[in-house]
């Protein structure tokens, strides 16, 4: 009997799933070259799904802005001296929306081109 091969998945929860440590090793060596991930169920190219992952995380940035606003805001109990951060919040959350939704058009984007292939 041979012992079960090591992984070279990351360990913790985000694993590959598999039934056994061969489809394992398989599903994630394919994973992790960028051969044929799986992003919602479209087959993507790994290097472009990066990009455009990376392209959201971008997007998120005035998001937290935002939410980082709103949180020092009620942390000094609503003091009005800060309520420029109202202000900032409101126009960080409208280009954090707008970069969120040009991110969302462009994995649309892609995941359609990469249905063409």
């Amino acid at each position: 009997m041979n012992p079960p091969m090591p992984s070279r998945c990351p360990p913790g929860p985000f694993t590959c799933p598999a039934s056994s440590n061969g489809e394992r090793e398989s599903s994630c060596s394919t994973f992790a070259n960028g051969d044929n991930s799986n992003d919602v169920g479209v087959a993507v190219r790994g290097e472009v799904r990066v990009r455009i992952l990376e392209r959201a995380v971008v997007g998120m940035v005035p998001l937290l802005g935002g939410a980082l606003c709103a949180c020092t805001w009620h942390f000094f109990y609503n003091s009005e001296s800060l309520e420029v951060l109202v202000a900032l919040q409101a126009a960080l959350t409208v280009i954090g929306n707008a970069t969120m939704c040009i991110a969302a058009y462009r994995i649309y984007r892609s995941s359609e081109r990469s249905k063409n292939l």
